[in-house]
């Protein structure tokens, strides 16, 4: 996912999120906030608040880098 962002291509990044999640594969607090960057560079970023407050749901505190 994060080589997708570094190509600028968010979108590919959001959908290799979006088919690990759909396989149960366990993500970690780093590709939340991979995910979370891949959904701020698009026109919607409620995604990115949404991934955010799940973040929070399972008692990870995100970063200063998540937040910027």
């Amino acid at each position: 996912m994060h080589g997708c962002l570094k190509q600028g291509k968010p979108d590919d990044a959001e959908e290799y999120f979006r088919q690990a999640r759909a396989r149960g594969v366990e993500l970690d607090a780093a590709s939340y906030s991979v995910a979370i960057e891949a959904f701020c560079k698009k026109p919607n970023s409620c995604l990115a608040l949404e991934l955010l407050n799940e973040m929070r749901e399972m008692g990870w505190v995100p970063s200063v880098v998540t937040f910027s």
